[in-house]
């Protein structure tokens, strides 16, 4: 296997993506790895060492994926199952994830091809940010940020129909908050500033940016993800009274068809 598309049961853009590689270069150097063949692999030796990195990986289905072979690596890899454990306590399950995740990871980062998204201890495509890290790193890309307030428990709302939501900062996008219907005691308050619904999302790849953005939050765009490291990234925008804001970004998007080709070639230029 020459390339690889690792994903999730279920992600068909992954399947687009592996389908339009093979489009390409050929059906018969290209697979779609899931992450359950990988966790569940007979074969996965990853070793570290003074000499540098050495991994042998063989599926069940007999497909072998060495390093020194792989030319390019698409990861739309979320998290490591961990279906040998499915019966075992809660905390052996947690700590076999983890264990699988650090494995994954380790190898995904001593990859010596290109990997679309490349790995980091923030995620294994890409990095899992909270919305005030996107917030901020988008700001500094030249996207003007929506703006939010935390407001401390039992305080009234900002003038100006700021929409209420639960404080919720891991999300990656306000895309994700859920509308506060009534506040909790001692519950703290996060303050969205008002935008026209729905949001829209622009699509970066490489330096493309699919949706209907104008360009100068297209060039934000791609310097949003550049700054993040990711070749692929969504950018949840709105429009606002100060004009388009940055709502939030996710490295892991749906792919349709036109994305999943110019994905392709992208793995394809960046081999070349």
């Amino acid at each position: 296997m020459e390339y690889a598309v690792l994903a999730h049961s279920g992600d068909v853009g992954a399947r687009l993506v592996a389908a339009k590689l093979g489009e390409r270069v050929g059906t018969d150097v290209v697979g779609l790895v899931l992450a359950e063949e990988l966790t569940l692999a007979p074969c996965f030796s990853h070793r570290v060492g003074p000499e540098g990195e050495k991994t042998e990986l063989r599926l069940a289905d007999g497909r072998s994926l060495h390093s020194h072979e792989l030319r390019g690596v698409v990861s739309r890899l979320t998290d490591a199952p961990a279906p040998r454990f499915a019966r075992n306590p809660r905390a052996d399950r947690d700590y076999a994830a983890m264990e699988g995740y650090a494995l994954l990871l380790s190898w995904l980062a001593s990859l010596p091809c290109p990997v679309v998204n490349p790995a980091s201890p923030r995620g294994l495509a890409g990095p899992a940010l909270g919305l005030l890290e996107w917030l901020a790193l988008g700001a500094a890309a030249g996207l003007p940020p929506r703006r939010f307030r935390l407001g401390h428990p039992g305080a009234p709302a900002p003038e100006g129909s700021w929409l209420g939501l639960r404080a919720q900062m891991a999300s990656s996008s306000s895309v994700g908050l859920a509308p506060l219907a009534q506040a909790r005691p001692g519950e703290p308050t996060l303050w969205a500033e008002p935008v026209e619904e729905p949001l829209f999302e622009a699509l970066v790849v490489g330096d493309r940016v699919f949706g209907a953005v104008g360009h100068a939050a297209r060039g934000g765009c791609v310097e949003l993800a550049r700054r993040a490291g990711c070749a692929v990234l969504a950018v949840h925008l709105a429009c606002g009274r100060r004009g388009t804001v940055l709502c939030g970004a996710d490295p892991m998007p749906e792919l349709g068809p036109a994305a999943a080709t110019a994905l392709a070639q992208l793995v394809l230029e960046q081999v070349a």
